[in-house]
């Protein structure tokens, strides 16, 4: 089902609200959070991959689907690859190839 602008406009700040609680496992500043919303109506969401060589499904299907509901919340979504980790491990250090080859297949 295509996601219309006009269901993302019509959605109130409880609504979008409640979509991004139901992904966040703990919400420290929940009225910061609503406070937030109200205010700024396409707020920036970060989602945070640490590449790997074998990411399972799992990781792959649950990441689509927070920024699914990210998105249909209205949020800008933007992903950050978390490649410093690679660097520090010894089988990657001394290749950077390797390392943006293994942060593009997870991304695509």
């Amino acid at each position: 089902m295509p996601l219309l602008l006009m269901d993302i406009m019509e959605m109130g700040s409880d609504e979008k609200f409640a979509l991004l609680r139901s992904i966040a496992e703990e919400c420290i500043y929940e009225d910061v959070l609503c406070v937030l919303l109200k205010k700024k109506p396409n707020p920036i969401c970060y989602v945070w991959f640490e590449p790997t060589s074998m990411m399972g499904i799992e990781q792959g299907i649950m990441k689509t689907i927070y920024v699914n509901k990210m998105v249909r919340a209205g949020c800008t979504v933007k992903i950050l690859m978390a490649d410093w980790f690679l660097q520090r491990s010894p089988r990657f250090t001394s290749n950077p190839n390797k390392i943006q080859a293994i942060a593009h297949h997870n991304i695509t």
